[in-house]
């Protein structure tokens, strides 16, 4: 038995869940907003003008006058006449200096008095030429309507096609993030959501512009974060605050009010979120939003798979002892049948990493994922990397229970 000073009983503990809530403020960058005038796009406008920041916004708009009437006049915000189907000058020229760009093309499922603001914006390319920051609010109807124009501004152009040529007018050395409004299902598609896509192709156009989106990152070399939005309503309740889940759910989750949709995206765009880059945000009713940071926090921290508090213990003996016993989990008889995968050990500065590898053929070493055993204050948490991992590792589950034992045999 390892002596322990002081390492007295252990209680396990419960991971938290991955529920966030979310507000909005942007950066410095100039920031290109496309479909400003549309029912979210305007909302992120007023949200990026509200910020406090000394950035420019910049309205890429169908309609200037309407653009006028909606967003109002500010020292920041700039609006520009583009139509993002159109790869001419001006539109080229809008997007040059973007840092940060949220897209919030779009559609609705059914056709409202709403829809022609899902129309595409008019010719231009100046207008994106300085811009660091760009949100796309633009959107179409899912099926066919009489703001289709004919096929002109069908889902396909209006979000496939215009998102596509968004992207490839980016200018790499400018532009830091993308965010995109898209929709839930868009990649993990469940019956209904096909049978609805096979009327007017709403969510086909949006994978096509999601897929522009993730080219272009590994073409630009910029950050993006693909928002799986659900129902969106103008009104709701009075209060409600935001959920968020990893990825495309896939399915049908609460609705959101717009402004809050329109919150995350500005709260994507002027954060680092790591790894982060598929979320689903949902409403949560009688529920406020006050601590943003905090929560936006919790969203980019690596899930707890396991906690054992202690009253007391030596740190070092305990560092030392699990390092030892790390290191012999290969050898060790009570993990059988063997870990289906291999892993590395690697010591950290406040416990060990046990890192799951796969060997290519040739012969480079891709690490799969990752469990973090470390001891904070007077716990020892074990945390799965990275964060957007919501899934076990490969024979995660035997190696916490050989953990849990090995620690019981020690302290009893």
């Amino acid at each position: 038995m390892i002596g322990f000073v002081g390492f007295g009983g252990w209680r396990l503990g419960r991971g938290s869940g991955r529920r966030v809530c979310v507000s909005a403020s942007a950066g410095d960058g100039v920031t290109v907003v496309v479909g400003a005038t549309g029912r979210t796009g305007k909302l992120v406008v007023k949200k990026l003008l509200a910020d406090g920041g000394s950035g420019k916004v910049r309205a890429l708009v169908r309609d200037e006058a309407k653009a006028l009437e909606l967003l109002g006049t500010n020292e920041r915000l700039e609006v520009a006449v583009v139509d993002v189907k159109d790869k001419d000058e001006r539109l080229m020229k809008s997007l040059a200096d973007a840092e940060t760009l949220i897209s919030c093309l779009g559609s609705t499922a059914i056709p409202s008095k709403d829809g022609k603001e899902g129309k595409t914006l008019q010719s231009g390319r100046k207008s994106l030429a300085d811009a660091e920051t760009l949100i796309s609010c633009l959107g179409s109807t899912a099926i066919p309507s009489k703001d289709w124009e004919g096929g002109k501004n069908s889902p396909i152009r209006a979000v496939g096609l215009g998102m596509n040529n968004v992207i490839e007018l980016l200018a790499p050395e400018k532009i830091k993030k993308v965010v995109v409004l898209s929709a839930v299902a868009t990649r993990n598609r469940s019956f209904i959501f096909k049978v609805i896509d096979l009327i007017g192709g709403a969510w086909t156009a949006m994978e096509m512009a999601e897929n522009a989106v993730i080219s272009g990152a590994a073409e630009k070399g910029y950050e993006y974060v693909l928002v799986h939005a659900p129902v969106l309503k103008d009104e709701g309740p009075p209060v409600q605050g935001v959920g968020i889940r990893l990825g495309d759910v896939g399915k049908s989750i609460s609705s959101l009010r717009r402004e809050n949709a329109a919150s995350v995206c500005v709260e994507c765009a002027r954060r680092e979120l790591g790894d982060v880059v598929d979320i689903s945000p949902y409403g949560l009713a009688d529920e406020t939003t006050e601590d943003w940071d905090g929560l936006f926090e919790e969203l980019t921290k690596c899930p707890v798979v396991l906690k054992l508090e202690f009253s007391s213990l030596n740190k070092e003996k305990f560092q030392n002892w699990l390092l030892d016993w790390a290191s012999a989990l290969p050898t060790n008889s009570a993990l059988f049948p063997p870990l289906p995968v291999p892993f590395r050990v690697d010591p950290t500065d406040e416990g060990t990493r046990l890192a799951f590898i796969r060997v290519t053929v040739d012969g480079s070493v891709l690490e799969l994922g990752a469990l973090n055993i470390s001891l904070e204050e007077s716990a020892l948490v074990v945390r799965r990397e990275p964060a957007t991992r919501e899934f076990a590792l490969p024979g995660e589950r035997d190696i916490l229970r050989l953990l849990v034992e090995s620690l019981d045999r020690v302290v009893n």
